[in-house]
């Protein structure tokens, strides 16, 4: 007897600790139509949030049909696969210890086709073996019938038999999403000094404190010190590795420095259903000193009390050199 397809729902949460916004189940709700054609079709309505490098993170899934098995999911980017779970079950772990801008779910699975065929032939004289029914329909099993006319009274015999055979199918999820790294460290030490351009080495780092894979070309990031937006820059990060050029204008003490990517972000392709604090890469330091700039004192002259309150003229030079007796100036450098 040819089944009948009875659908199910498919359910797709991506489950993703803190950073889900209201009602952000990472869900993608299947296509109940075209009798299983589309199994695990994903409702373009429904999101997949921006995952972390290194952190394990989980798809709930319901499947749409049940004659379908040999299912296979995958995950893509690029056309290369990323990750691959062979084995249904409701609920998958994945953990992908390498960044990427742009996956989705691949889903491959066997699907059974059953061709419904009925073939007229020639009615026996005793009807053994065969059953009466009023119309020849899709869904009888295998086997001998007979449908009974009675205007003229006569009857029409039939074989039915199921043609069963298996077709390969292969699906893509409708939204992609991003495994950003998750979050910058920058080597800046407890003390810095005022007035200074100097280079600080930064890195792209897994959950777990990796230099993650990731690549970045002219990303422009915002710092900001204790709120104060000092800079906008871009610059670099190749594998993970990259450099930062900071000039520390004022100096002070408990400076916090914040960085956070501001244009061509890695995750854009998730802007439209991750929240920004999710999605941005970011940075923030520990708490530190930014020095004074280096003072000293120049001049030649002989001592005029009107300039000197304590009536005492000294220079020192850059080498820090007592010399007596001097007119002065204060200068910076």
């Amino acid at each position: 007897m040819k089944k009948l397809l009875f659908l199910i729902p498919l359910i797709i949460l991506g489950l993703n600790g803190a950073c889900l916004k209201t009602s952000d189940k990472d869900k993608a709700l299947a296509d109940d139509s075209n009798q299983c054609l589309n199994a695990f079709n994903i409702d373009s309505a429904s999101s997949i949030s921006t995952k972390i490098d290194g952190k394990e993170f989980w798809l709930k899934i319901e499947r749409k049909c049940l004659n379908i098995h040999n299912i296979k999911i995958v995950l893509v980017s690029n056309d290369k696969n990323i990750s691959e779970v062979k084995s249904y079950t409701p609920l998958l772990p994945f953990k992908i210890d390498k960044s990427y801008k742009n996956v989705k779910v691949k889903f491959e699975y066997d699907k059974d086709k059953i061709e419904f065929i009925s073939n007229e032939v020639e009615c026996p004289t005793i009807l053994t073996g065969f059953k009466e029914v009023e119309e020849i329909t899709d869904n009888l099993d295998e086997g001998l019938y007979y449908v009974l006319i009675k205007y003229p009274p006569f009857r029409k015999c039939y074989n039915v038999t199921l043609k069963k055979d298996t077709e390969h199918y292969i699906e893509y999820s409708t939204d992609n999403f991003a495994i950003r790294p998750d979050k910058f460290s920058i080597q800046l030490p407890k003390n810095v000094n005022e007035g200074v351009l100097k280079k600080y080495k930064a890195f792209a780092l897994d959950y777990n404190d990796n230099i993650s894979d990731y690549n970045s070309s002219n990303v422009e990031y915002k710092i900001s010190f204790n709120s104060n937006i000092k800079s906008s820059q871009s610059f670099d990060l190749i594998d993970g590795k990259g450099t930062l050029s900071i000039y520390f204008a004022n100096s002070g003490d408990d400076n916090v420095m914040t960085l956070i990517e501001s244009k061509n972000e890695f995750a854009s392709i998730d802007a439209d259903d991750t929240i920004d604090e999710c999605r941005y890469i970011s940075y923030k330091s520990d708490s530190f000193n930014v020095n004074p700039g280096y003072r000293g004192w120049s001049g030649v002259g002989t001592n005029e009390k009107e300039n000197d309150p304590s009536k005492t003229t000294i220079q020192t030079d850059i080498r820090q050199n007592v010399i007596k007796n001097l007119k002065y100036q204060k200068i910076n450098y």
